[in-house]
């Protein structure tokens, strides 16, 4: 079990996806031309780039040496969903490699570390992201709903979307994803502790999620709120880390322009 772990995070605005495109495969092209909005062909154009970058740059090799593959923990497949994964060119996993991505609004932020899986997660504060009622309904377990008692206007909104943010990340980095109900997870503790719902069901899509997270985990609030002209609540988890190791012991080094 790890006392520290270093986390790398790379941030581009979508205005980089043109100059992303050449780190694409064709796969990533395929995938990214088969969404009909041009904003979201943009994402998927700066996160498959900026991926592949950040893998070569962790990995210590030229990005065209490895490719950044999907493979879902689920259902066995991959191609337009699962974990990212850095793989060579004769589609051998690459170790000590660790990849998370998530875009939102008009930026795209990639996690990557040597020594622990990790999961990044990002949403917008203007309204952009998950709607209320879902997060307070659908997506919180009661101890995270009772978390918000006494706040109100945006305070409110800041902190049930940060909750947001933090589930999808840890289920980011355990690879289940949102395959997962995000009640099942509850992170309303101090930041760097996380359990699973003890009230799931036997036998659920998310049964084995205490196993995968039984070596702990850590969560950071990522501070992008004065991010120029639009502010983000984002989250990093990071897996395989003591329950007494707080997000302090977490280092964070960012990599804000991959194309300079």
């Amino acid at each position: 079990m790890k006392s520290a772990v270093v986390v790398g995070l790379w941030r581009v605005p979508l205005t980089a996806a043109a100059g992303l495109r050449v780190w694409l495969t064709a796969a990533d092209a395929a995938r990214a031309a088969r969404y009909h909005q041009a904003v979201d062909r943009d994402r998927a154009v700066a996160s498959s780039g900026l991926l592949r970058l950040a893998a070569a740059e962790l990995a210590g090799v030229d990005p065209a040496e490895l490719t950044v593959v999907r493979r879902c923990r689920t259902c066995g497949g991959g191609g337009d969903h699962g974990r990212p994964v850095a793989v060579t060119p004769d589609g051998e996993t690459m170790p000590g490699v660790h990849l998370s991505s998530a875009h939102a609004g008009g930026l795209v932020l990639v996690a990557a570390s040597r020594e622990a899986p990790v999961g990044i997660d990002l949403e917008p504060l203007d309204g952009a992201g998950p709607d209320s009622w879902t997060i307070e309904r659908i997506a919180l377990t009661p101890g995270e709903r009772a978390s918000l008692e006494g706040l109100a206007g945006a305070d409110l909104d800041r902190a049930r979307l940060r909750l947001w943010v933090r589930k999808e990340a840890v289920l980011k980095a355990t690879g289940h994803g949102l395959a997962v109900a995000p009640h099942l997870v509850d992170v309303a503790g101090p930041v760097g502790r996380w359990r699973a719902d003890p009230a799931a069901p036997v036998g659920h899509q998310g049964a084995d999620l205490a196993e995968v997270l039984a070596e702990g985990a850590s969560l950071v609030d990522v501070d992008l709120e004065r991010e120029p002209k639009l502010g983000y609540v984002a989250a990093l988890a990071v897996l395989g880390v003591s329950a007494e190791v707080g997000p302090a012991e977490v280092t964070i080094e960012w990599h804000c322009d991959p194309l300079g």
